[in-house]
């Protein structure tokens, strides 16, 4: 048996700047992670990747995925009144739909995207 290559889901980093085009110009939900450039940093931009990649396998997700560049970390959490990170927001047609905070796992992932969105991942 062939063994499918898991598709790379893309991530794409934003600055403070270009935040309210990022969330106001898609017909997309948005899932925006924030967080430091730490130990913390490579683990959780993979699970991202690997829960939507696998599942995008199945079936066509439309997700657009956001990552806030280190700069503009304080100002967007300022902004979105962020109390800690790693924080993963999700927007819906322009607006905060929910959030969670804090280390995510696969099965804490994939909870919060099902719940938030109705999706069954």
């Amino acid at each position: 048996m062939k063994r499918r290559e898991k598709r790379e889901y893309p991530i794409k980093l934003i600055k403070f700047n270009d935040f309210d085009h990022e969330i106001d110009s898609t017909s997309r939900p948005v899932l925006m992670l924030c967080i430091r450039r730490d130990y913390q940093f490579g683990s959780q931009t993979d699970l991202i990747r690997d829960v939507l990649g696998r599942a995008a396998e199945g079936c066509p997700i439309d997700l657009k995925v956001c990552l806030v560049d280190d700069e503009s970390n304080f100002a967007l959490r300022d902004k979105l009144d962020i109390q800690g990170i790693p924080a993963f927001l999700l927007f819906d047609k322009g607006k905060e739909k929910d959030r969670l905070l804090g280390v995510a796992d696969e099965e804490r992932l994939r909870g919060f995207l099902n719940c938030a969105l109705g999706w069954e991942l």
